[in-house]
């Protein structure tokens, strides 16, 4: 396999999702639409995105150039099959975690874990599936009739 057309690729879209990136930063500046009385705290908010996507962008520009250069000695080499699966496949890795990087750097990433963790917690099956565990109705969180609370803890990996 040639791993230096596949550098030289993947460095070009890489590069492509930085700038795409920065298209974003129209709706992230807080000055444009409408805003209440809680313009402060959404200027604050929508600063971190502001930076989040201009760092993401950064890092995705210095990785793609180092990819191009590495890849940069393949010159118009022939792309075979097991290539071009090689550079989808990776391709759809690469622009998942360059694409989450916006958000892990503004925290929005943290917030969106604590609630999917609290909804994947209130609809767990199990936990409706056991009444007399959860409570009467065998929703969780409501107390038995008998006054004893019993609590369900499951590891959701």
């Amino acid at each position: 396999m040639n791993f230096r057309i596949l550098s030289k690729l993947l460095g070009v879209l890489t590069i492509l999702i930085g700038t795409f990136m920065l298209f974003s930063l129209i709706w992230a500046d807080p000055n444009i639409g409408s805003h209440t009385d809680a313009a402060v705290k959404a200027t604050q908010l929508e600063s971190k995105g502001i930076w989040a996507l201009v760092y993401s962008a950064l890092i995705c520009w210095v990785l793609g150039g180092a990819m191009v250069q590495y890849g940069r000695s393949a010159g118009n080499a022939k792309i075979y099959r097991k290539e071009a699966m090689a550079i989808v496949g990776l391709s759809w890795v690469l622009a998942s975690v360059l694409g989450a990087m916006p958000y892990t750097f503004s925290g929005t990433i943290r917030a969106a874990r604590f609630a999917a963790r609290r909804f994947a917690s209130f609809m767990n099956p199990i936990q409706w599936s056991l009444p007399h565990l959860a409570g009467e109705s065998g929703r969780p969180g409501e107390k038995p009739t008998n006054g004893k609370t019993t609590e369900i803890k499951i590891l959701l990996v």
